[in-house]
C-alpha cells in the first residue's frame, strides 16, 4: 500500500500504487504482480509513519496484457469507467467550489489565479499545474503511471467541459452559496473514494507530496499544509477566488473524504509490521 492523501483532500489514504507513484528499485515483486496484477507496495517513508492502508481494487496490469483472460478484460474495462466516472465528479466537485463564489477549494485558488493571470482555461491551468508535480516527482524517483496521467488530463478536460457547457451558475445569495459549497465539499469526499477504489492510484498532487515527504523527512500532514498554503497565498496573489469558503473546505473536506471511503468500502487493512520497499510491475 502506498501511504498518499486523496488528491485535493485532507484527509490521509493508503491506496493501491499500481504503478502510478512508486519508488523506482525495491524488492521483488509479490506474487501477485508476477501473475500480472498490481501488487501492494509502501513507499518508503520512515517506518514510524507508516500508517493502516486500505483495501482498493486488484485490476490486471497492462504489462500483462496478452495474458488477459476475458475476465481480466472486463474487470479493466469496468474499473476504468469506476475511475473515469469519479474523475468527472471530482471535477465537477471542484467546479462547485469556484461557483458557489464564496472561496473556492485550495488547489482551485491557485488554478482559478492562473487561469487570470495567463491565456490558460482553468481546466489548462490544473493540467499545467499537473504535469509540473508529475515532473518534479519523477525527479525525485516517484515514477507517474496509468492513474496519475489520466487524473491530470480528465479532471481538467471535465473542467473546461463544465464551463463550456454552461452546467453551472454562479451563486448569488448566501443559502444559494452554502448548499453550492456543501454540495462540493460531499461531492468530492465521494469522489475521491469512488477514483481510489477503481484502483489506478494517485494523483499529480498526491506523488508531489510523497517527493516533498522523500526530500523533507516531514510528516505527510505537515508537507500537505504546507504546499496547500503555499499555492493558496500564491493563488491569492494572483487574483484567485479566495474567501471563507476556502476555510470551511479545509475544515471539512477530511471528513467528508472520510465518508467517501465508508461508502466505497476502503476498509483498513493491518498495519506493516516491516519496511518493504515499493517495487513496479
Amino acid at each position: 500500500m502506498l501511504a498518499v492523501q486523496s488528491e485535493h483532500s485532507g484527509i490521509v489514504a493508503d491506496v493501491l500504487a499500481s504503478p502510478s507513484a512508486v519508488r523506482q528499485g525495491g524488492s521483488p515483486l509479490p506474487d501477485r504482480q508476477r501473475n500480472g496484477y498490481e501488487g501492494t507496495v509502501m513507499a518508503r517513508l520512515p517506518r514510524s509513519r507508516k500508517a493502516a492502508g486500505y483495501s482498493v481494487a486488484q485490476i490486471p496490469s497492462l504489462a500483462n496484457l496478452r495474458n488477459w483472460t476475458a475476465e481480466d478484460a472486463r474487470l479493466w474495462l469496468r474499473q476504468f469507467a469506476f475511475l473515469v466516472t469519479g474523475l468527472f465528479f471530482f471535477a465537477l466537485a471542484l467546479m462547485l467550489s469556484i461557483y458557489a463564489n464564496v472561496g473556492a477549494n485550495s488547489w482551485m485558488v491557485f488554478h482559478d489565479g492562473i487561469a487570470l493571470q495567463t491565456p490558460l482555461t482553468i481546466g489548462q491551468a490544473s493540467q499545467a499545474v499537473g504535469l509540473v508535480m508529475i515532473v518534479a516527482s519523477w525527479l525525485v524517483g516517484i515514477r507517474p503511471g496509468m492513474g496519475t496521467v489520466l487524473n491530470m488530463l480528465l479532471v481538467g478536460w471535465f473542467m473546461d467541459l463544465i464551463v463550456w457547457t454552461g452546467m453551472l451558475e454562479y451563486a448569488t445569495t448566501l443559502p444559494v452559496q452554502l448548499s453550492m459549497l456543501s454540495v462540493s465539499i460531499l461531492v468530492l469526499g465521494l469522489s475521491s473514494g469512488m477514483y481510489i477504489k477503481a484502483g489506478f492510484g494517485a494523483g499529480p498532487r498526491d506523488s508531489f507530496n510523497l517527493a516533498v515527504i522523500e526530500l523533507t523527512n516531514l510528516s505527510i500532514t505537515v508537507s500537505r499544509w504546507g504546499i496547500e498554503a503555499t499555492v493558496v497565498v500564491f493563488g491569492i496573489l494572483m487574483g484567485g477566488q479566495f474567501g471563507f469558503g476556502t476555510i470551511i473546505y479545509a475544515i471539512l473536506i477530511g471528513p467528508a473524504v472520510g465518508l467517501g471511503f465508508r461508502v466505497f468500502r476502503l476498509h483498513r487493512t493491518p498495519r506493516p509490521t516491516s519496511r518493504p520497499v515499493a517495487s513496479e510491475t
